[in-house]
């Protein structure tokens, strides 16, 4: 993120949740194809039971997949024990980029008293193009391991699906529902959320992108120590990636 982005984080105590279906990856909150193939042989079996035309389960089922999206609002976060080259590469804004540090128990502790109900867990990165019968175990396994550990094995699933060429990103979210958000009326539905998070329990460190003149630092430092934080100018970490090498 970019300072400004950091400092309303701080001021403000929120953290911003934005839909499923209004990301740049058009997969995101989708099903993979396998899962599909299985969702759609359990809706004919239903159908054939039902015998009647007026009912098409699948239809309806594809129908509210999409509508699902649109109440799904996410906070996206980056799982790793070090910095990651390629995610500074990818998403921070050239120079000037900040990082927080957190941990998942941090998070949930900054969510205990937000009045919405805020889900968080790791992604499964599967193969989103390949048949039921031709997915590779891996991924077949992690398919399974979803259905089988939901409730509603047909509820939350397909938010927890990205496909395997991003798996990189190692990403964390967090996650809030708004099925209220699900209808067909595009302008009267929101984009996003913004909500109260207890700042001091979710920030652990923050961490400065490489190449960034050191100037930078000292500001975000400075703006750390004016600010209601628990942390100091001590916790604004440089980039390890611009240490010197050792001949």
């Amino acid at each position: 993120m970019d300072f400004p982005k950091l400092m309303w984080i701080i001021q403000k105590e929120k953290l911003h949740f934005h839909r499923a279906d209004d990301f740049s990856d058009p997969f995101e909150g989708t099903t993979p194809k396998a899962l599909k193939q299985l969702r759609d042989k359990s809706l004919r079996e239903a159908q054939s039971e039902i015998d009647s035309e007026e009912v098409d389960l699948l239809k309806q089922w594809s129908k509210g997949v999409k509508n699902f999206r649109k109440s799904m609002f996410l906070n996206c976060w980056h799982a790793n024990d070090t910095e990651s080259a390629a995610m500074w590469d990818l998403y921070g804004n050239e120079d000037k980029s900040i990082a927080i540090v957190s941990t998942i128990e941090r998070m949930k502790d900054a969510f205990k008293e937000t009045e919405e109900t805020v889900y968080i867990g790791d992604l499964f990165y599967v193969d989103f193009y390949s048949d039921l019968h031709d997915i590779d175990r891996e991924s077949e396994a992690k398919i399974a391991r979803v259905i089988n550990r939901t409730e509603n094995p047909n509820a939350f699933q397909q938010i927890l699906f990205k496909r395997q060429e991003f798996s990189h990103e190692h990403e964390v979210r967090a996650v809030i529902s708004d099925m209220s958000n699900m209808g067909d009326e595009e302008e009267n539905s929101k984009l996003y959320f913004n909500i109260s998070i207890d700042i001091n329990k979710l920030i652990e460190g923050i961490y400065i992108a490489p190449d960034t003149p050191s100037w930078f630092s000292q500001v975000v430092g400075n703006a750390v120590n004016e600010s209601d934080l628990d942390l100091t100018a001590n916790d604004v970490h440089p980039s390890r990636l611009d240490e010197d090498p050792w001949y």
